[in-house]
């Protein structure tokens, strides 16, 4: 009976495996998923100009509804929007947001201006801010000989264009200037500015404006290799993030001196930056800046000092002797690149003439020389005051 038992367990077992395994071996089927995608479109309503260009948005996802924008419609004002051509169905402000689901037409909405509004002129409307920093508020001038606007505020300014815009507080700066904080987006772009005021037919609406946005990143460190014996190759700059497309054009020394500096290409490895610098002749400090369109470079100057380092000139004496042929034993002076090497007459003559590789290199009983790698010969000539000459000869290899 237990022999049975037993049996009947091992069947058990290797039939459910069995299934297992002959499920897994089933082809896997993959589903592709489509998102659907609906229009936005805008209906002048019985205004001339031209209509806010539609909008594609796929389901589910939301989009700002546009301005006013080119459409304008004699003896009435810019109400907003509205489904349904009469206004009787669901309204929509210009710079509002709507959740799309199916394609939607948004009708402008009119309405009569009072014979008792008060004609206002919107003369400008611009955004501080650049490509290198993020604008905070947009200016508003009204026509400075034009009635006062009472009781003006953010809800009466409309924006449209951008998404992710929000108003802050508005600040009356004097009777037709005011200033609106703007905050919230993620990328520039433009922004048609409407006000709407009961009571009040403003005219030179809408305003097109431009709105910056950069990436705040901070400039945090440069520094240079060397020291007072090894000449700087290299400077490492460090930010706190990476900034995208970012190139030794886009790395300036404004203040130094030294005119001969050349700058390589910029090499990257996550928030720092190496850029090899090579060509100057003098141990400095100077500053660094960084500009980068796109970002705003908190602390963007950093100094930093460089270092030229000049290697101890190698010094040889040279002593013509009486030998009948004139003629100095043949010298070698190992000498390394970029380092002078100084040849001087250790005997006093009335002329002195160097010649290097049959060239007139210089005069006097002292000869610098300074050359790459390579062999050369030097030749001296010396005139005594009898106007006698003697020459002396020395070869020169030069190695790194």
């Amino acid at each position: 009976m237990i022999n049975k038992r037993f049996f009947m367990g091992i069947l058990s077992f290797w039939l459910v495996f069995g299934l297992f395994v002959a499920g897994c071996k089933q082809p896997v089927e993959y589903t592709t998923i489509t998102v659907d995608t609906y229009t936005v479109s805008y209906n002048a309503n019985g205004a001339s100009g031209t209509v806010p260009a539609t909008q594609t948005v796929d389901a589910g996802a939301s989009v700002a509804v546009a301005g006013q924008g080119g459409l304008s419609n004699p003896g009435k004002t810019f109400n907003g929007w509205n489904t349904n051509a009469a206004g009787t169905e669901t309204a929509y402000a210009a710079g509002s947001s709507i959740t799309v689901n199916a394609n939607v037409t948004l009708y402008a909405q009119w309405e009569n201006e009072s014979s008792s509004a008060i004609s206002v002129g919107l003369w400008a409307a611009f955004a501080n801010g650049s490509a290198w920093e993020t604008t905070t508020h947009i200016q508003l001038n009204f026509n400075r000989y034009d009635p006062e606007i009472t009781g003006l505020t953010e809800n009466d300014i409309i924006l449209s264009g951008m998404s992710g815009i929000h108003k802050g507080s508005l600040i009356k700066l004097d009777v037709n200037t005011f200033t609106l904080p703007i905050y919230g987006f993620t990328e520039g772009g433009t922004v048609e500015v409407t006000v709407s005021k009961s009571g009040y037919k403003i005219s030179g609406i809408p305003q097109s404006v431009t709105i910056y946005y950069a990436a705040a990143v901070t400039f945090e460190s440069v520094i240079a290799d060397g020291n007072e014996t090894q000449t700087t190759t290299q400077l490492t700059l460090t930010f706190s993030q990476p900034i995208s497309g970012l190139t030794a054009d886009d790395i300036t020394f404004p203040y130094i001196s030294d005119s001969g500096i050349r700058k390589g290409t910029l090499s990257c490895s996550g928030p720092s930056y190496i850029l090899p610098i090579s060509g100057f002749s003098n141990t400095e400090q100077f500053a660094v800046d960084v500009n980068k369109v796109g970002f705003n470079i908190i602390s963007n100057y950093q100094i930093v000092t460089i270092f030229h380092y000049i290697p101890p000139a190698i010094n040889f004496i040279i002593t013509l002797s009486d030998m009948h042929e004139w003629e100095l034993t043949e010298q070698t002076a190992q000498a390394a690149s970029n380092v002078n090497t100084v040849f001087t007459v250790n005997e006093t003559y009335s002329a002195y003439q160097w010649y290097l590789d049959g060239i007139l290199a210089g005069s006097g009983p002292t000869y610098t020389f300074n050359k790459p790698s390579e062999n050369y010969q030097l030749v001296v000539v010396v005139t005594n005051s009898n106007g006698e000459s003697r020459s002396g000869r020395c070869r020169i290899t030069v190695s790194n």
